[in-house]
């Protein structure tokens, strides 16, 4: 079951995070929410909502997107950086990076 982000701040719910993907791109946005079970019991994902920004593979910009809403599989993820660890063009700080197991 999908568990809604919280943050205990003024902010509640909203966690900016980075997410780097299998393919070496990269998506911005606010952690809506994330599915906790196990990797082997399938179905895992995360969900981030608007502002939302996309890095392709290679690139060197970060582009707005439209969307509202994205939905990753947590087996895409490669790297997780949220917060204030997230540079203004959503890349991670040198040594920011939370390596995500594969699931």
């Amino acid at each position: 079951m999908p568990t809604k982000a919280r943050n205990p701040g003024s902010n509640a719910g909203a966690h900016r995070v980075g997410l780097e993907l299998d393919d070496g791109s990269c998506l911005v946005g606010q952690l809506l929410t994330f599915n906790p079970d196990p990797p082997h019991t399938g179905g895992r994902e995360l969900v981030l909502t608007a502002p939302l920004s996309y890095r392709g593979p290679g690139a060197a910009v970060t582009t707005p997107l439209e969307s509202l809403v994205a939905c990753v599989a947590a087996a895409r993820v490669v790297a997780m950086t949220a917060g204030s660890e997230l540079a203004a063009d959503g890349a991670a700080h040198p040594h920011a990076t939370v390596t995500v197991p594969p699931g």
